[in-house]
């Protein structure tokens, strides 16, 4: 599958998921792009790149929506709710990566224990 071709058919024709996700800012899922009712133009353009299912979330600045994160699929499939959770904090992530490097800092991720102590039952956040 040729996803440079997705990305680039979307852009090339002004609609898809990526485009509808851009401008609604709420995720998209489309279980089979040749199915989809008013995509025929974007069609022609991904014949060739094999993509059949899209998710497309939104990447906020703030209350702007900068771009779009594309999950794809070469085959149809059905988006469930946990994925289209896990894109959602995908694209979440790559705003913050964007916002910190704007701001030319780190972003860290962090493990948290709370309180009731870690998975082995220690109540130490190291283990011992």
């Amino acid at each position: 599958m040729d996803w440079p071709s997705a990305r680039s058919a979307q852009l090339a024709v002004d609609a898809g998921p990526g485009v509808e996700s851009y401008v609604r800012g709420k995720p998209v899922a489309v279980q089979d792009i040749n199915e989809q009712p008013g995509y025929d133009e974007l069609r022609e353009h991904l014949a060739a790149s094999g993509t059949r299912a899209v998710l497309s979330c939104p990447i906020y600045a703030g209350r702007d929506v900068i771009g779009h994160f594309n999950a794809l699929m070469d085959t149809p499939h059905v988006w469930t709710q946990p994925q289209v959770r896990a894109a959602e904090v995908y694209a979440e992530m790559i705003a913050l990566a964007l916002s910190a490097s704007v701001r030319g800092e780190r972003v860290e991720a962090q493990v948290c224990t709370g309180a009731a102590g870690t998975l082995d039952g220690t109540d130490d956040a190291d283990g011992y």
